[in-house]
């Protein structure tokens, strides 16, 4: 459980700084050149996103492997 909760807390870490980088290229890109600013919008939807489905899969493999549950599919 500690590490499905410090992988959650990394993963929203990450998705922060991300969405704060890309936001301020944002900003900074509205007025004078549109086009790249949604290209920098786009970045920030994708970036998040594709972090969040990172964190989840490796943080649940970690907890998975971690538990090492007693599952079988040939009767015994």
């Amino acid at each position: 459980m500690l590490l499905f909760t410090v992988g959650c807390i990394l993963g929203l870490l990450a998705i922060i700084k991300f969405t704060k980088a890309y936001y301020s290229l944002y900003l900074l890109h509205k007025n004078s050149n549109s086009t790249r600013a949604n290209m920098f919008k786009e970045l920030l939807i994708n970036s998040a996103m594709e972090i969040l489905l990172f964190v989840v899969i490796v943080v649940f493999v970690i907890v998975a492997l971690v538990h090492k549950p007693e599952v079988s599919l040939v009767p015994y």
